[in-house]
């Protein structure tokens, strides 16, 4: 009953503003942008656009808050092109609404302006460095403009707010790993990622496997073996894996064990990674 009265006074707060002027002439930044959401909320984004963009226009350009409200009904009636114009002039307004430079990023990257997108990201970061969606957007652009650095560095300050999954974990330890001749301290960094990973999945047999491999990397030979012994158990049929084990293998001594993994991975199809 309390939800209908509402629709009603929202219908009837729109019949007002219309009565008053389409164009939304003499409506200040607040009622417009209400005005903007109450039409997109009623089925008619085509006239809330109409009407945002009068006011915008009315008010030079001036409201953040305004061309926002524009930008996310362009986006409705998917016009993403126009809504990363109107959100890059958000973004440099003197009254520039919180989280614009995350809207802008993610307008971008649907526009398919990667690099862009990771300047912006970067931006909503800066902006609110504890925001979880603002860093995984960050990522998310890194990764798909291929910047590892980027991604590693907004990876590590997400572990750091806590809450990531497994396939965030796996992924931090593998640029770890990778990065780890431009990055101090990435080795631990991933053998943390990795510890995090496998107690939140025992049964990831990609996780033990890359331990086993940063255990190597800092010549704990023992350690590096468990590792692999538990991936080898968890993906059998994993013939690159099976190598990995077998050259631990070797390496502690255990050459006769070796040989007989290395016969058994041979007759295995190429399973790659």
């Amino acid at each position: 009953m309390a939800t209908a009265v509402r629709e009603e006074d929202q219908l009837a707060q729109l019949q007002l503003w219309r009565e008053r002027h389409q164009a939304a002439e003499g409506l200040d930044s607040v009622a417009l942008v209400g005005l903007g959401r109450i039409l997109r909320r009623t089925g008619q984004p085509e006239v809330a656009a109409q009407v945002l963009r009068a006011g915008d226009l009315r008010l030079d350009g001036a409201s953040g808050s305004v061309a926002l409200e524009l930008a996310r009904t362009e986006q409705v009636l998917g016009r993403q092109e126009q809504a990363v114009l109107i959100l890059e002039r958000v973004v440099v307004c003197s009254d520039r609404p919180l989280g614009a430079w995350l809207e802008l990023a993610r307008a971008q990257l649907r526009a398919g302006q990667v690099a862009k997108a990771v300047k912006a990201a970067t931006s909503a970061v800066r902006e609110e460095p504890h925001r979880v969606d603002a860093l995984d957007l960050l990522v998310l652009c890194a990764a798909q403009g291929a910047d590892p650095l980027i991604e590693y560095d907004a990876l590590v300050r997400r572990m750091g707010l806590g809450g990531m999954d497994v396939p965030h974990l796996l992924r931090l330890a593998e640029l770890a790993h990778g990065l780890g001749d431009q990055r101090p301290r990435s080795l631990e960094r991933a053998t943390s990622a990795l510890e995090r990973a496998i107690e939140r999945d025992p049964q990831c047999a990609r996780g033990h496997r890359m331990l086993g491999n940063i255990a190597l990397s800092f010549q704990d030979h023992g350690r590096a073996l468990v590792c692999f012994e538990r991936a080898a158990e968890l993906d059998p049929g994993n013939q690159a894996l099976l190598f990995e084990y077998a050259d631990c293998l070797v390496i502690v001594g255990q050459e006769d064990r070796a040989e007989q993994i290395r016969e058994h991975a041979q007759s295995l199809p190429n399973s790659g990674d």
